[in-house]
């Protein structure tokens, strides 16, 4: 673990009032991430129907 994740995880503890995160709490926070990125490179992503480039309108 890096620093930089284990200071992460201190403050999301709190802002959460959690003691500890759980693991549905990291496989959320990565399904967050890869959305993230996916739909800032145009991709669609299983949640999110209707994004990427053949969703996009042309003039």
């Amino acid at each position: 673990m890096t620093q930089t994740h284990a200071n992460v995880c201190v403050q999301v503890e709190a802002v959460l009032a959690r003691p500890a995160l759980t693991e549905e709490d990291r496989q959320a926070a990565t399904q967050t991430a890869l959305q993230l990125v996916m739909l800032g490179c145009g991709l669609a992503t299983p949640s999110s129907p209707g994004t990427g480039p053949s969703s996009r309108r042309t003039a």
